[in-house]
């Protein structure tokens, strides 16, 4: 999942992944972390998703299950089941998107990628400009 959100929600100074040069490995490269500003976007992306069907999931309880129907039943357990999900998904983005706000040691693919083109961008980096 998350790796089609980092896909679809590349954009800005991450749009260069999607010029000629990268585009074999774009699908590929969504596989990591591709940059801070893109993995918080894409944790917030995730938490309203959630938040979204968890508020369908809210109007439908108000109205409750059909005591007379048994499908009707089986759908209402099988809503509460998804709704603990949705809750441990949206739980697990929020830590990500405070782990991703606090981090500052955390390599995102652009650092790696632009270690590998500019090799003495990585000793400036651990000894200052």
């Amino acid at each position: 999942m998350v790796h089609a959100v980092r896909c679809r929600t590349c954009g800005g100074a991450d749009s260069f992944l999607l010029d000629s040069v990268y585009s074999e490995d774009f699908w590929y490269n969504c596989c990591f972390r591709i940059s801070k500003a893109n993995e918080t976007i894409v944790c917030s992306t995730i938490i309203a998703e959630c938040n979204r069907w968890i508020e369908r999931f809210d109007a439908l309880e108000e109205q409750g299950p059909d005591p007379e129907d048994d499908l009707s039943q089986a759908a209402a357990l099988m809503r509460n089941k998804e709704r603990d999900l949705l809750e441990a998904i949206r739980q697990i983005f929020a830590q990500e998107t405070e782990i991703t706000v606090v981090d500052n040691q955390r390599k995102y693919f652009i650092d790696r990628r632009l270690d590998e083109v500019f090799p003495a961008r990585q000793g400036a980096a651990m000894y200052g400009p």
